[in-house]
């Protein structure tokens, strides 16, 4: 009995360890690289503050859920960015990794961010680590983002 037990726990083991080197293989599917382009057009967008773009990234549903717990749909999030209150000078993402079907990714990674919050005349930096969780849906050919989720890691 104790035999069996301490096989099937090497076996359970070895079956985690199996599928957790494919998650993290370099090898991507063709609907992995079409999420990492749009992620990073998402990216540069941002910075550039390219309007046009992001509302072409975000489908209509999106929703962001800031690092505070508030959430902001797609009309908002755009006003915002379309508006000096938001300006992005710099972001980097940097562990990526990705799960995703032909309909559907999700895509967690840091984002190292340096911004400004522009309220009347007052100018508050909003650089910053984050832990980030985005979701991405196929519709009819085309991949947007659904919901982006930002949580503060220490630095």
């Amino acid at each position: 009995m104790k035999n069996i037990m301490v096989t099937m726990v090497c076996v359970v083991a070895c079956l985690a360890a199996f599928g957790q080197d494919r998650f993290v293989s370099s090898k991507h599917s063709p609907a992995d690289e079409k999420v990492l382009a749009l992620h990073e057009d998402f990216r540069e967008a941002l910075i550039r503050e390219n309007v046009p773009a992001l509302e072409k990234i975000f489908a209509d549903e999106f929703v962001f859920i800031g690092s505070n717990g508030k959430k902001w749909p797609k009309k908002q999030m755009v006003d915002l960015l379309r508006g000096d209150v938001l300006d992005h000078h710099a972001i980097q993402c940097g562990d990526i990794e990705i799960r995703s079907n032909d309909k559907a990714a999700i895509l967690t990674c840091t984002w190292t961010a340096r911004a400004t919050w522009n309220e009347g005349n007052t100018s508050t930096k909003r650089d910053g680590l984050h832990a980030c969780t985005f979701v991405y849906l196929n519709k009819d050919g085309q991949w947007q983002m659904v919901a982006a989720h930002f949580s503060p890691l220490e630095q």
